[in-house]
C-alpha cells in the first residue's frame, strides 16, 4: 500500500480529501485517495499536516455519541440497511429525472420560440426569457428542497452504516462501555505517536470509537497515514502507508523503547522508521517480521505468538501490525478500499461486514494471552 495503496492503485500524487461528510451525489471524491467515478455520496476522512498538529492529547470528545447495541441477527440488520439504500436510490434517481424534465421543457420553449418566431416577432426574446428565468426559479426551489430531504436521508443511512459495523465489531463480551462517534476523528496525535513511519505528511480520521476490552480503556478508528517519497522517476509523491482501522490499548506492556511486529502483507509497507530496532528471532513463523530492542521481544512468548499466528492476510486485510511502546499497545488494519469507502449506493457485503468482527476477535484473543502470559 505504500505507493498510494500499492496493492491496486498506480503510484500517483495524492489529493487532500475533506472533511467527514455527507458528498453531493454528482461529487467523485472518495477516502483518502484519488478520485473515482461514483454516483452517491462516499463518506470521506480529514486530512491533517503534522506540522498543524497540536501536541497535547485528550481531544477525542463526542459530538453526538451513540451506544454500541447488542447484534442479534446480522442477516436481518443487513436485510434492513439494504432496504434503505433501494429507497433511498429510488428517490435520489426521482429527483434527478425531475432535473432532466425541467431542462426539456426549457428546451421546448426555446425551439418553438425560434421556430414561430418569424409569427410571433420580437416576442419569442420575451419568450425564451421567461423560459429561462422560469427554468432556474423552479431548479433551485425544487433544488432546496429535495437537496436537505435527500441529504437528510444520506446522513439517516450513514449513521445506520456505522450503529451496525460499530456495534457488530465490538459485541463480543470482552468489550464493555463502547460508544462511537462517526462525525468525530481519533485526536492526530495518536496516529503519530505510531513512530513506524519516516517523513509522515499528514493523517487523516473518522468514527470514534470509545470503550473498554477486558477492563482496560481503549480508543480506536478509522484512519489513514500519508508519508513524503521519491518514485522510481525521482518525483516527489504522497504515499499512503495506512488505511484502515486503528485500536489503541491504554496499557504497555514493556517497560522502555519499543516493539513492532509485523505480518507481512500485500505491499511494502513494513515499517520505515526502525533506527535503533532490530530484527529478532521469537516463536512467530516466517509471515512475520519482529522489530525490537532492548529485549522487549520476551514479551512475545508461545501462547502470545500461538494467538497471533491467527491473523491472515486476505482480500480485505492487505497489512497488520502490532505496536508496542511504553504508553500504549495499538493493532493497526490496513484495510481494502471495498471495506473503507462507504458509499450509500451499496449493500452491506456479508464478506465486508463479517472482516473487522473476525479481526477484532482475534486480537481480543492476543489481548487475553498478553494478560495471562
Amino acid at each position: 500500500m505504500s505507493d498510494e495503496l500499492n496493492k491496486n492503485v498506480p503510484e500517483k500524487e495524492s489529493e487532500n480529501s475533506q472533511t467527514p461528510e455527507v458528498k453531493n451525489p454528482e461529487t467523485n471524491a472518495q477516502p483518502v485517495e484519488e478520485k473515482k467515478e461514483e454516483t452517491s455520496p462516499v463518506v470521506e476522512v480529514k486530512e491533517e499536516k503534522t506540522e498543524e498538529v497540536a501536541s497535547e492529547e485528550g481531544k477525542n470528545e463526542f459530538l453526538k455519541p451513540v451506544k454500541a447495541r447488542h447484534i442479534s441477527s446480522v442477516s436481518e440488520e443487513m436485510e434492513t440497511y439494504n432496504k434503505k439504500v433501494d429507497a433511498f436510490n429510488v428517490e435520489y434517481k426521482q429527483s434527478r429525472r425531475i432535473n432532466i424534465i425541467l431542462l426539456i421543457v426549457v428546451a421546448i420553449i426555446f425551439i418553438g420560440s425560434v421556430a414561430l418566431s418569424s409569427v410571433i416577432g420580437q416576442a419569442y426574446i420575451f419568450i425564451l426569457i421567461g423560459g429561462v428565468v422560469l427554468y432556474f426559479v423552479l431548479t433551485t426551489v425544487f433544488s432546496k428542497k429535495t437537496q436537505k430531504k435527500i441529504t437528510a436521508k444520506a446522513n439517516e443511512i450513514l449513521n445506520d452504516y456505522f450503529a451496525f459495523n460499530d456495534s457488530y465489531a465490538y459485541n463480543d463480551e470482552a468489550f464493555s462501555d463502547v460508544m462511537f462517534d462517526y462525525n468525530v476523528k481519533l485526536d492526530p496525535s495518536y496516529l503519530l505517536s505510531l513512530d513506524i513511519f519516516k517523513d509522515v505528511d499528514s493523517v487523516a480520521g473518522r468514527d470514534l470509537v470509545k470503550g473498554k476490552l477486558l477492563g482496560i480503556d481503549f480508543l480506536a478508528g478509522d484512519g489513514s497515514i500519508k508519508t513524503k517519497e521519491v518514485n522510481e522517476k525521482g518525483k516527489n509523491i504522497l504515499a499512503i502507508v495506512f488505511y484502515g482501522k486503528a485500536v489503541f490499548l491504554e496499557k504497555s506492556y514493556i517497560n522502555d523503547g519499543r516493539l513492532v511486529v509485523y505480518l507481512k502483507g500485500k505491499g511494502n509497507d513494513a515499517p520505515t522508521n526502525v533506527d535503533g530496532l532490530e530484527v529478532v528471532n521469537t516463536p512467530l513463523s516466517e509471515r512475520f517480521v519482529v522489530y525490537s530492542e532492548k529485549g522487549n521481544e520476551k514479551i512475545l512468548t508461545k501462547k502470545v505468538c500461538d494467538a497471533i499466528e491467527k491473523m491472515e492476510i486476505n482480500d480485505n486485510l492487505y497489512d497488520f501490525f502490532i505496536v508496542f511502546n511504553n504508553q500504549r499497545t495499538i493493532f493497526l488494519f490496513s484495510y481494502s478500499d471495498e471495506m473503507m469507502v462507504i458509499s450509500v449506493d451499496h449493500h452491506l457485503e456479508e464478506k465486508l461486514v463479517e472482516q473487522y468482527p473476525s479481526d477484532a476477535r482475534k486480537m481480543v484473543e492476543i489481548v487475553k494471552a498478553l494478560e495471562t502470559k
